[in-house]
């Protein structure tokens, strides 16, 4: 390879439209749990769809052990773009968040932003966080 076809080469990679995608990390801490028992379950949505009652259509999906009445959790390799979080606290490890008869939820639960709905759970657009860079969140569950 000449110097000429080198320098060409290198040119058009530096220049380049085609760039690595951006990746960062998100830092839970989720705080304001009336205990220490049961489990957090957690969801972490790219985009409106299923936010926040339906994990099936989440980015990221888990379960969270308590200590202190808080949970933490570190999601890495996040793309850059918009996402929403969301999470309960199942005191009785029934792998559901309970509800009264008229939908209002019995166990604690947050989101990003601490979104709050007014008759329902909160939107995708209220909970939003845009990630361009390494993120820390702080929810308080309730």
């Amino acid at each position: 390879m000449n110097l000429f076809t080198l320098f060409c080469f290198s040119a058009m990679l530096l220049f380049s439209p085609f760039k690595a995608e951006e990746i960062h990390v998100i830092k839970v801490t989720i705080n304001g749990l009336k205990n220490s028992e049961g489990t957090v379950y957690y969801s972490l949505f790219n985009n409106a769809e299923g936010f926040p009652e339906n994990p099936l259509k989440a980015f990221r999906i888990g379960t969270l052990k308590i200590n202190n009445k808080s949970a933490q959790i570190t999601f890495s390799n996040i793309p850059k773009g918009d996402y929403g979080f969301a999470c309960f606290h199942d005191a009785n490890e029934n792998k559901e968040l309970d509800k009264n008869m008229f939908g209002y939820p019995l166990e604690s639960f947050g989101t990003s932003n601490n979104a709050k709905g007014t008759f329902g759970p909160p939107s995708f657009a209220d909970a939003k966080i845009t990630v361009n860079k390494n993120t820390t969140l702080t929810i308080t569950v309730y």
